[in-house]
């Protein structure tokens, strides 16, 4: 019989980390599918009931244009910003670098 290494219970943690930390997240996406207003397994059909409601809700859309407006924007200015600082880090020497 072959011994185990340390890594090779490492990495079973970590497996087992990303099973606990993400199940529910899959549970979640699962039960949405669901035409019952209570999720519960098994399922008894499959259906898009949940999703048609929030696209007639003029606040959800509304709050889903807006966090794409946001998050596009915000991706803009951090690129705009970060790839020329990170080219001044690379190339100069100023102080407190190495604090940053």
């Amino acid at each position: 019989m072959k011994k185990l290494s340390g890594w090779t219970f490492i990495k079973i943690y970590t497996v087992l980390i990303y099973i606990w930390m993400f199940a529910p997240i899959v549970a979640v996406v699962l039960l949405s599918f669901n035409p019952q207003q209570f999720g519960s397994f098994p399922m008894d059909s499959f259906s898009f009931k949940w999703y048609v409601k929030l696209a007639h809700n003029a606040t959800i859309l509304g709050a889903f244009k807006n966090s794409l407006v946001l998050g596009s924007l915000t991706a803009i200015l951090t690129t705009v910003i970060g790839i020329p600082a990170a080219m001044a880090f690379v190339r100069y020497d100023f102080p407190g670098k190495e604090t940053l």
